[in-house]
């Protein structure tokens, strides 16, 4: 048995040992960039009594986008355009809601399944170009940010797709269609 198999074995014990003897698991979001003697840390804790929905879509867009504060400078936007868009919301990596080539996006420098999976807030947008920030805000003031990285079919003009994750199909479908206030952003500091 080679080493690699032995590691796997492992690893397949301990996975199984979490999933049988300890009763209340959670999920989270793990800081893989710290230091290897420092124990990586929860970005975002999220419980398993807490239900699928565009709010917890929210909580989590929120405690990522502070935990990303805390890590990184914060980049200031200014607003260049203010409008109300309908809003959808899409999974990256299904070909019978994207095309044949799931992952790749208009914007082939960046693999979107992948990019997602990071936490990124992707969008599919046609009325501006590609790399572009939008800031969106939903009925309640909430507001997140994306970044322009893929397009969508050309009969949808005035409209901005969220990208979630495969596995995430049901919320997607529970987002559904909101007319929501869009702002397009740029970086303060940019000419």
């Amino acid at each position: 048995m080679g080493k690699q198999t032995r590691v796997f074995h492992i690893f397949a014990v301990v996975l199984l040992y979490q999933l049988i003897i300890i009763p209340s698991t959670s999920a989270g979001f793990f800081d893989w960039r710290t230091d290897k003697k420092e124990k990586a840390g929860l970005l975002v804790q999220i419980s398993q009594e807490q239900k699928a929905s565009s709010d917890n879509f929210y909580r989590w867009t929120k405690l990522l986008q502070n935990k990303a504060q805390e890590i990184e400078p914060k980049v200031e936007y200014k607003v260049i355009h203010e409008t109300v868009r309908q809003v959808t919301a899409y999974n990256v990596g299904d070909p019978y809601q994207t095309d044949s080539t799931p992952c790749i996006g208009a914007y082939p420098k960046v693999d979107l399944c992948e990019e997602v999976a990071k936490g990124i807030q992707v969008c599919a947008a046609n009325f501006v170009p590609l790399n572009t920030i939008l800031r969106i805000i939903n009925d309640t003031g909430e507001s997140f940010e994306c970044i322009v990285w893929d397009r969508m079919n050309s009969r949808y003009t005035k409209r901005v797709d969220i990208a979630m994750d495969l596995i995430q199909k049901a919320e997607a479908k529970k987002f559904g269609v909101n007319e929501w206030k869009v702002q397009i952003l740029k970086e303060e500091n940019s000419i």
